[in-house]
């Protein structure tokens, strides 16, 4: 009785214990604080468009962050407009790259739809090539793209 009492309290620890660990997210810090830490232009452009405070937010997001050489073309866009385009790189939910589904379509906090493809083993938004991804946050999860997926008018 006392063996089987002492199984079934272990049982129940690791149940807990298990359970708090798969919620626990990879990464204790939020987007933005991630942003900061790896992507200087990156950052200063978030802030240029006030959008930091969207990447700190509880989320979830997932983010779609252009690479450094397409945020140099546009260094220099009015904060407003440039708010407006980084919230079309930003949907409401936490997507890894298995999420994506070939062909289906994502709102972004803009309002604007964006699509998803898939070739072979290329993950792609607006056509858009995903160069890294799932790199996951308290609040969301980043994937790297190779350009921007609404250009500047």
């Amino acid at each position: 009785m006392k063996t089987t009492l002492h199984s079934f309290a272990l049982a129940l620890l690791l149940l807990f214990v298990s359970a708090f660990t798969l919620q626990k997210p990879a990464s204790g810090k939020m987007l933005m604080e991630q942003i900061c830490l790896t992507r200087p232009l990156l950052k200063e452009t978030l802030m240029q468009a006030g959008l930091s405070g969207v990447l700190m937010d509880t989320g979830p997001y997932t983010f779609f962050a252009p690479s450094d050489a397409a945020l140099g073309k546009y260094k220099n866009t009015d904060p407003g407009k440039l708010k407006t385009i980084l919230m079309s790189h930003v949907v409401a939910g936490r997507l890894l790259q298995e999420d994506f589904k070939d062909g289906s379509k994502l709102t972004t906090l803009s309002g604007k739809e964006v699509t998803v493809f898939r070739k072979g083993n290329q993950l792609l938004i607006n056509g858009v090539r995903v160069t890294s991804g799932d790199e996951t946050a308290q609040n969301g999860v980043m994937h790297q793209v190779e350009n921007w997926l609404v250009t500047p008018n």
